[in-house]
């Protein structure tokens, strides 16, 4: 995994992550997902997470990466949670934390809404842990499993958005928000 994840055409580390519901034993699931998260950090690339039934260990994990990182100076990778279907109050706690959000075909209308609210600019945190200079927080579209070709899922989110498909596309490429 290593050599690959050096390749430089390997923008990011993943789909990696914890699932309760068919994942199978999460000893295991933990052991391997310290490694991939450990590994994103050695070649300062953004980790993409699944994650089922599992944000106390997603958390765990996360907190600990981020005391090594303050341990080592350094400023901790992106966290990517891919498909994400949380509710907003989710999606507040876990921006929180630092995460980002991928959103597929099976969003909720308002999580979406929140979160782009958040990469505009809005002051939608609040009293939060996180400090007002790092309220933008960009996100990205998917097609994962669906039917649905990436067109499609952008045009759903810009009517759900009120916004234009360019500007969403602007918004959602990670070259633009990831890697500045």
């Amino acid at each position: 995994m290593r050599s690959a994840a050096l390749d430089e055409r390997v923008w990011a580390i993943g789909e990696c992550g914890l699932d309760k519901v068919r994942g199978g034993a999460i000893s295991l699931q933990m052991e391997a997902f310290r490694a991939q998260a450990l590994l994103a950090e050695e070649v300062h690339k953004p980790l993409v997470l699944h994650c089922v039934k599992a944000y106390d260990e997603l958390l765990e994990v996360r907190r600990d990466v981020v005391l090594l990182c303050k341990q080592r100076s350094c400023v901790p990778q992106p966290w990517v949670l891919h498909g994400f279907r949380g509710r907003p109050e989710q999606a507040k706690q876990m921006m929180a934390k630092g995460f980002l959000f991928s959103f597929g075909h099976h969003y909720h209308v308002e999580t979406l809404q929140f979160v782009f609210g958040c990469s505009v600019g809005t002051e939608c945190l609040g009293d939060s842990e996180v400090s007002k200079d790092s309220v933008f927080s960009p996100f990205f579209l998917e097609t994962d499993d669906s039917r649905l070709s990436v067109r499609q899922i952008y045009d759903q989110a810009a009517r759900h958005l009120g916004v234009d498909v360019a500007r969403l596309e602007r918004l959602c490429d990670p070259r633009q928000t990831i890697f500045r």
